[in-house]
């Protein structure tokens, strides 16, 4: 829903918060896939509980430069 709203109030989509959402969402299935390999449950709500730790990551390491950056790109294209 943030990045939604980003791109909403930015009349611009982002190809960094799309590669973020993707990384975030594929975490998702592995749950499934170790669960069905016969993991835990405790493993797989793990698995589960790190997948907004992956969006977390990926903004705090390059994001929020990027995202300082965004509205002068906006202004200069």
């Amino acid at each position: 829903m943030v990045y939604l709203l980003h791109t909403l109030l930015l009349s611009a989509g982002d190809a960094f918060h799309l590669l973020l959402i993707s990384l975030t969402l594929a975490v998702l299935p592995a749950a499934v896939v170790l669960a069905a390999a016969g993991a835990g449950i405790a493993v797989c709500l793990l698995m589960v509980m790190l997948a907004p730790f992956v969006t977390v990551v990926g903004f705090e390491t390059v994001g929020h430069r990027h995202q300082r950056r965004m509205p002068g790109n906006l202004r200069a294209g």
